[in-house]
């Protein structure tokens, strides 16, 4: 154990020798020194490009023009459907008359998922 323990000792000593302490210091500190620069000009590219993308309230207005205009694309979809009448030995309810608004919506929405 003790022999092993000298042999260990000597390859720290050997390598001490051959690696210059204060040049890694220094390489440390310049490598850490330019990552934290990095990071900061990564999170300054950041706000900068989020500012540029995104206005103050326009993804509220952004949001309800897209409502309206899918609003009015079901509107026409589902009036473009002609009436089907359904024969099911099952009372559906207000899904079996025939020109129902809730059969027009199953029925696009039928066409336009699959």
């Amino acid at each position: 154990m003790a022999e092993a323990l000298k042999g260990v000792a000597k390859a720290m000593t050997l390598l001490n020798k051959q690696v210059p302490l204060p040049a890694l210091q220094k390489i440390m500190t310049d490598f850490m020194r330019e990552n934290e620069r990095a990071a900061i000009n990564q999170e300054m590219m950041g706000d900068v490009i989020e500012g540029a993308m995104e206005d103050e309230g326009s993804a509220a207005e952004e949001e309800a023009m897209i409502n309206q205009v899918m609003g009015e694309l079901l509107l026409e979809q589902t009036d473009a459907i002609p009436d089907v009448p359904m024969q099911s030995p099952i009372n559906t309810g207000e899904l079996s008359q025939s020109g129902s608004p809730y059969l027009k919506f199953y029925l696009f929405r039928i066409i336009i998922f699959f």
